[in-house]
């Protein structure tokens, strides 16, 4: 899902003007098949670099720190997600993990800031989070508001279809969206449907 969200964050970025850059395997490999270093073009003309954990301890990475007017550039560091550096972390992305290290590999006083809209009053969660964020509490402020999203609609389905089938019709409109903002819903349906293979349109008469 991870890689839907880059793509959500590179567009609002190039709608507020900011030139942003998104790395991951898939991009990078997209690149080098048209002839193009996305590490060589992220060294100047680029604002925000939006990246895959898995860069952090990429070679490509490791040479572009040290560029020194790249390096020289850098003043800030976001974490999206950070409920997923436990989450993920610790289970099959090991590369989360090391996230936090990234403050260390930078000039000192880096601000760093950590988004999540799912971390819950578990102290002890809270507290491994941080801990592979690198931080302490009584070190950095943690502000709480409100993730209620008022421009979000809750539309409910009657789903008739049995949910052991491999057709579901009811739902095809999901996948027939075209709307930009609805990028993600092919990937929550899929999600949804626990990993059946599932065809929305209409099952084809068989001939002959």
């Amino acid at each position: 899902m991870d890689f839907e969200l880059m793509i959500y964050q590179t567009e609002n970025m190039a709608k507020l003007g900011i030139s942003a850059l998104m790395i991951n395997a898939d991009t990078v490999i997209s690149a080098r098949l048209r002839g193009e270093d996305l590490w060589a073009r992220a060294q100047q003309g680029i604002s925000m670099l939006i990246l895959g954990p898995e860069q952090l301890i990429s070679r490509g990475f490791q040479e572009l720190l040290k560029f020194e007017p790249f390096y020289d550039r850098v003043c800030a560091l976001a974490v999206d997600e950070i409920h997923l550096l436990l989450l993920w972390g610790l289970a099959f992305r090991k590369a989360f993990t090391q996230i936090g290290f990234m403050r260390a590999r930078f000039r000192a006083g880096i601000p760093m800031i950590g988004l999540t809209a799912t971390l819950l009053f578990d102290v002890k969660v809270a507290n491994a989070i941080f801990n592979l964020l690198g931080v302490n509490r009584g070190e950095f402020y943690l502000l709480r508001r409100s993730n209620a999203r008022h421009d979000i609609q809750i539309l409910f389905r009657t789903l008739v279809s049995g949910i052991d089938g491999l057709y579901f019709p009811e739902i095809a409109w999901v996948l027939k969206n075209n709307d930009k903002e609805s990028s993600l819903g092919p990937l929550v349906l899929r999600t949804f449907l626990c990993g059946n293979f599932a065809s929305c349109w209409p099952r084809r008469p068989t001939r002959g």
